[in-house]
């Protein structure tokens, strides 16, 4: 039993099920062709967040580029539905694509406190490169909230990131306290 492409789970049902007239249609195979479908056909997703309350983890952006959203032990927790299809990795803040050109959904938040008078910019982007929505925030030194979402079809290979940068300005960091980002791979069963 196994996650399979389309295609692939049509030529099992054509084979696995041939018409019943020698009785070689059980109840394993039917179960089997059954799980087979039902794990094909859920979405890949992948995941990491971290809760850094008890101690916040800084990250030092500048207003000329995007920076992505990482720094050393930032993602405590991830999660992913399998590897081959989309993956994270922890040491870069990055999700994986492995089937380019399909429709995949990106999401960032995050919790932090940033310094007085800035205006913070976040997006999702992918290699550094922001291609999602612009969401800005006027910090004041004070616990803050922000997100961003996109659905869109990146490039095979694409690095998927939450990236953030000061809309002017010197560079200056902001002290993350709780952060979550995820991705999903909605079409690789239509491949």
């Amino acid at each position: 039993m196994s996650r399979q492409l389309t295609d692939q789970l049509i030529a099992d049902l054509n084979s696995r099920l041939p018409d019943n007239t020698t009785g070689t249609i059980t109840p394993a195979v039917l179960r089997s062709v059954i799980t087979d479908a039902i794990q094909s056909l859920r979405p890949a997703f992948a995941t990491m967040w971290g809760n850094h309350s008890a101690a916040p983890k800084s990250v030092t952006l500048n207003s000329s580029t995007w920076t992505i959203i990482n720094a050393s032990g930032m993602w405590p927790n991830v999660g992913r539905s399998d590897p081959t299809e989309l993956d994270y990795d922890t040491a870069s803040g990055s999700f994986l694509v492995k089937f380019g050109g399909h429709v995949h959904g990106q999401q960032g938040k995050m919790s932090f406190i940033g310094p007085n008078a800035r205006t913070l910019q976040v997006s999702i982007g992918y290699n550094g490169i922001a291609v999602g929505p612009t969401q800005t925030i006027n910090c004041d030194g004070k616990a803050m909230s922000i997100a961003d979402d996109l659905i869109w079809l990146p490039p095979a290979n694409a690095q998927l990131q939450f990236l953030a940068k000061w809309d002017t300005g010197a560079n200056a960091a902001i002290s993350i306290t709780h952060i979550e980002v995820g991705a999903e791979l909605f079409t690789t069963r239509n491949l």
